[in-house]
């Protein structure tokens, strides 16, 4: 909801009757301008008392609850001209309107009577009015309903984001906390809905996995030999989630010390040098990525080339040879036997030359077998025309195997040659093999000397003692990513023991398998892959979109400012959460960066929250207490100029523009209501807070 009032009856330093204590608030950036003890923070607290009763002590840093503040919450100046045997109380009065244009006043009162001159007769709690503005009345809203209107005010799951105290922010985002961005992608959108999903399907693919095993597990005709297979195949399934867990491990602390890593290169006091070596060695690192792919396609594609380049044959050309040898002197008798059955002595089998060939061949008038001329008229070209006036022979063969044979022959002729090129063919794979192992250890080799070149920077670099825990950190990445090796070829291991052992179940399954269970288990296979690839594809959208966003909004708070700020990058670790950094230009994290560019950050990320979803930016009030406090000129101009543009309503008490030279600054805005408010002492007296009031005044820009 919009806020659209505040006041206060003797509620803290704000003595006096609401009139007098009274702030109208409107769409825009509304400010409160008051110095250190002018009464911000109490009124930040007041607008916090009324929706949970509870107010921030700041001797102890904390919210305390109005059962333990008692009568503390009451103006030190009202209990003071109260009379022995009197009541007087703590009252805030807010009237907020909701997007449907309903209008709701909320008032929280807190009543004591004086016993003493120090002592008071306190009620256990506060008590808690509201009404609804309905046919020109005020009507009051029964008790039960209050709940579900104070959580219409602020939704508790953005309030942390949108109600803050300066020195709130840094806790509001830990840059450091994987899990913080994870719990804002949760606040943003239904990410839970897809682990239920996924967690949902999972189950179900384990109940129908385990439910199939069972089925063909009875319909196997070695029960025996299946129950040992089962006992494999589940050893193997649990060596992969073993396995899995692991590397996830190693993933983690390989991207640990790769952080540390970073961080230590980025304090090299040599810009341009990091600069070149990092772009160096990005180039050969994805160089070698590209080489261990094709390694591992040529290795995977090796054993198919035996059958697909015929390679299986290298040893088998002394029996081609034998087969054409035999095949001629079958070919010859077989010739024989067909031509002393007929009139036409032919040597060659009816078939052979074709008859488009033979067609030819009288067209060109010439022999296409010895090359001679055939001109027409001659015996050779008469020749070549009884050729194709051949008849089939007379079937003299019981069993005539002629044309199966011939096709033998001519897969001879064809694989005969595929031989002969085996030894060149496998050679030439062998060297392309070899190219890419040297090709890889040379780019291997380049990266190792980028990283010494890195220690002589480190060494030279005398700012700080930093080369020994580069090292050490640089060790530990290469330690895990070495287990991660192992770990992974254990997983490739267990995984083909794990299809080895389903491959052999299958094949001792006899009768039909029950189609219900088998459909089954194939439909929530797919589904957990789809309902875990949804929900990763979620994730990365929300998490792209918000980085952007949060730059945007970083870039509009900053541009006045000329020194280097960076840039927000979201970092995705081994366990697919994200962590944010401040990056430089060349990627590198900026080490100690500033407190105003740390809020800044901070408050880019709050900010890029909250209007994620426009209906939290445009229906809810941000309201801030002294939210720039450590912030630059600059820094605080981009600020208000951001909250001011992005939010329907803002309520933000500061202190920044208390000289009257500065208030022409505000015009740079877009404003609702600006007031001034200061501590007043009738007497004189600033320790005396039996005196103490705040005045209030509203300033025209």
């Amino acid at each position: 909801m919009i806020i659209s009032s505040i006041s206060m009856k003797n509620f803290q330093c704000y003595s006096g009757e609401h009139e007098t204590n009274h702030l109208e608030f409107s769409d825009g950036l509304n400010l409160i301008i008051g110095d250190n003890g002018g009464g911000k923070s109490k009124l930040y607290d007041a607008f916090y008392w009324v929706i949970h009763n509870k107010i921030f002590q700041s001797d102890q840093r904390q919210m305390v609850s109005t059962k333990v503040y008692k009568e503390n919450l009451i103006s030190d100046k009202a209990k003071n001209e109260c009379q022995i045997g009197n009541s007087v109380s703590a009252e805030v009065t807010m009237i907020v309107t909701s997007s449907n244009e309903k209008k709701y006043k909320l008032e929280r009162i807190y009543k004591a009577k004086k016993i003493a001159d120090r002592e008071w007769q306190t009620t256990n709690d506060s008590v808690m009015l509201i009404s609804e503005f309905s046919h020109a009345k005020w009507n009051v809203v029964p008790e039960p309903k209050h709940t579900g209107i104070l959580n219409r005010v602020i939704p508790g799951h953005i309030e942390p984001y949108m109600w803050f105290q300066g020195e709130q922010v840094d806790s509001l985002m830990d840059l450091a906390d994987s899990s913080a961005l994870t719990q804002v992608v949760n606040l943003l959108s239904d990410i839970k809905d897809y682990d239920d999903l996924v967690s949902l399907t999972e189950g179900g693919a384990i109940k129908s996995s385990t439910e199939l095993r069972r089925h063909k597990n009875k319909l196997s005709k070695d029960e025996k030999r299946s129950n040992e297979l089962n006992a494999n195949l589940e050893s193997a399934i649990n060596s992969i989630d073993k396995c899995q867990e692991d590397i996830e491990v190693c993933n983690q602390n390989i991207e640990t010390a790769k952080v540390k890593v970073e961080e230590l290169i980025s304090k090299v006091d040599d810009a341009q040098a990091k600069a070149d070596y990092k772009s160096k060695k990005e180039t050969l690192i994805n160089s070698c990525k590209n080489i261990e792919k094709q390694l591992l396609d040529k290795n995977n594609s090796f054993s198919k080339n035996i059958f697909k380049k015929h390679w299986v044959l290298k040893n088998a050309e002394p029996f081609f040879k034998k087969f054409e040898e035999k095949y001629k002197k079958y070919s010859k008798e077989h010739n024989q036997k067909e031509n002393a059955e007929s009139h036409l002595k032919i040597k060659l089998p009816l078939n052979i030359p074709q008859p488009i060939h033979i067609e030819q061949m009288l067209e060109e008038e010439s022999c296409f077998v010895c090359g001679r001329s055939a001109t027409k008229g001659t015996d050779a070209h008469d020749h070549i025309l009884s050729l194709i006036k051949r008849e089939p022979a007379k079937n003299i063969f019981v069993n005539d195997f002629s044309s199966e044979l011939e096709d033998y022959y001519k897969n001879n002729l064809r694989y005969g040659i595929s031989i002969q090129e085996t030894d060149s063919s496998i050679l030439e794979e062998f060297k392309i093999i070899q190219t890419l192992k040297d090709q890889l250890a040379s780019s291997e080799r380049e990266v190792r000397e980028i990283d010494s070149h890195f220690d002589v920077l480190l060494e030279e670099d005398k700012s700080e003692n930093i080369l020994g825990e580069y090292k050490q950190h640089s060790r530990s990445r290469d330690r895990f990513e070495q287990n991660k090796d192992q770990l992974l070829d254990k997983l490739r291991e267990s995984t083909k023991k794990r299809d080895d052992a389903q491959t052999e179940i299958d094949k001792l399954v006899t009768g039909e398998i029950d189609k219900i269970t088998l459909v089954s288990e194939e439909i929530f296979t797919k589904l957990k892959l789809i309902a875990s690839s949804t929900k990763e594809n979620v994730f990365a959208n929300i998490i792209s979109e918000l980085e952007s966003s949060s730059n945007e909004i970083f870039r509009d708070m900053t541009h006045k400012n000329p020194s280097i700020k960076g840039q927000i990058k979201f970092k995705r670790i081994s366990n697919g959460s994200f962590i944010p950094e401040i990056v430089d230009g060349d990627g590198y994290i900026i080490n100690s960066p500033n407190d105003s560019n740390i809020i800044l950050v901070k408050l880019a990320l709050i900010m890029a929250i909250l209007t994620a979803r426009a209906k939290w930016s445009h229906n809810y009030s941000l309201i801030s207490d002294a939210p720039t406090s450590k912030m630059a000129e600059n820094y605080t101009f981009g600020f208000y100029k951001t909250v001011s543009e992005r939010f329907t309503q803002s309520i933000v008490t500061t202190y920044d523009f208390l000289e009257e030279d500065r208030k022409p600054i505000l015009k740079n805005f877009k404003l609702g209501k600006v007031y001034q408010i200061e501590s007043h002492y009738p007497s004189g007296n600033n320790d005396n807070r039996a005196d103490l009031s705040v005045s209030i005044r509203e300033v025209s820009v």
